[in-house]
């Protein structure tokens, strides 16, 4: 049970602990694939690392996912599927799609910060669409697309904007560390400076279309 509930957390965009070896990995059975984070810098102030990701296999090689992953308050940009058949993670500005079985990896387009739709098999991703200086720091605007490990369709469901500041963890954006939260109808996204984005309504279709998004007719 401790197991689960520390997977779902996970899976809402937690942060990561880390092992004995200093590496970040994800909750799991011995016989679970794990995704697996190791940094090769880190700004433990900033709370900023760059480093390699992948899938471990209990059995089997290892399968690479990015060789420079973006990791901010331990949030890694990797998640399973609910069967842990799939792994949608963030490459070099892109969202992409893994197969473990087949190894095979779908690309979903341009975008950063996957975080899946509770009890879908649905997945939301961010696209840079304007950035705006302003004595505060950057504000940027970010397209809200949705995707499924099912389909290998992206659509733009809404928009989310984000304060970027300098002096705030090297820069780097707020939505890198956002979470899926309980909301009184659904689910949302937050993160500290960014606009919240109401994930409604509570309609969860395993690979299906959710209706009613921000922005969405």
């Amino acid at each position: 049970m401790a197991l689960q509930l520390v997977s779902l957390a996970e899976a809402r965009g937690a942060p990561l602990v880390s092992d004995r070896g200093g590496a970040l990995r994800t909750a799991a059975d011995e016989l679970d694939p794990q995704i697996v984070f190791r940094s090769f810098t880190h700004d433990s102030v900033a709370q900023v690392a760059i480093g390699d990701m992948r899938v471990e296999l209990p059995e089997g090689r290892d399968i690479p996912l990015a060789s420079s992953a973006h990791v901010v308050r331990n949030v890694v940009p990797a998640f399973f599927s609910a069967d842990r058949s799939q792994v949608v993670f963030e490459r070099e500005g892109k969202v992409r799609v893994l197969d473990i079985a087949t190894r095979r990896i779908e690309d979903r387009g341009a975008g950063i910060s996957p975080r899946l739709i509770p009890f879908t098999q649905s997945f939301i991703f961010l696209r840079e669409r304007a950035v705006t200086p302003t004595a505060a720091g950057d504000e940027v605007v970010y397209d809200v697309l949705l995707s499924s490990f099912a389909s290998d369709d992206a659509a733009v469901v809404g928009e989310i904007r984000a304060m970027q500041r300098d002096d705030q963890h090297r820069g780097e954006s707020p939505v890198r560390w956002m979470v899926v939260s309980d909301s009184g109808d659904g689910f949302e996204l937050r993160a500290d400076g960014m606009q919240p984005f109401p994930l409604r309504p509570t309609l969860w279709e395993s690979g299906g279309a959710l209706p009613g998004f921000p922005g969405q007719p």
